[in-house]
């Protein structure tokens, strides 16, 4: 619990920067969040909310939420829409939101594999396992 506060805390303190201390545009800024805030309004958005995180090296220049966390009950196939949930029952995004990324990480993987295959510094028929100084380990 204490690891938590202290992290709301970091991020209460870097929220703080702004565009300029992290060397960047506000202008650009400010049109990449009204961007990124169209992309969950209108009545059939691109997404139901999301979170915009933008920084460069260690300034944290945006970190907002938009849209919802939950905002559909269900998807109606033969109207090709979502079901929205009463207003009341719908919940805002946040910038604590999490987030299932399920099988999303096997993306940044398989790039991160290649890149160090194009490097050299990993070998298409490398070994895995023990004798590559991985953990012996069962069945999940």
């Amino acid at each position: 619990m204490r690891v938590r506060r202290e992290q709301r805390a970091e991020r209460a303190e870097t929220a703080r920067d702004t565009p300029e201390r992290a060397g960047l545009d506000p202008e650009e800024i400010r049109q990449l969040v009204r961007e990124v805030h169209d992309l969950t309004t209108g009545s059939r958005p691109w997404a139901a909310g999301a979170v915009l995180i933008v920084g460069r090296g260690p300034y944290l220049a945006v970190e907002e939420a938009v849209g919802w966390a939950v905002r559909y009950a269900s998807f109606d196939e033969r109207k090709d829409a979502g079901v929205e949930l009463p207003p009341e029952r719908q919940v805002p995004m946040t910038t604590s939101t999490p987030f299932d990324l399920a099988s999303l990480t096997k993306l940044f993987t398989s790039v991160a594999a290649v890149q160090q295959i194009e490097r050299g510094t990993l070998g298409i028929d490398a070994r895995v396992g023990v004798s590559a100084g991985l953990p012996r380990g069962g069945p999940a």
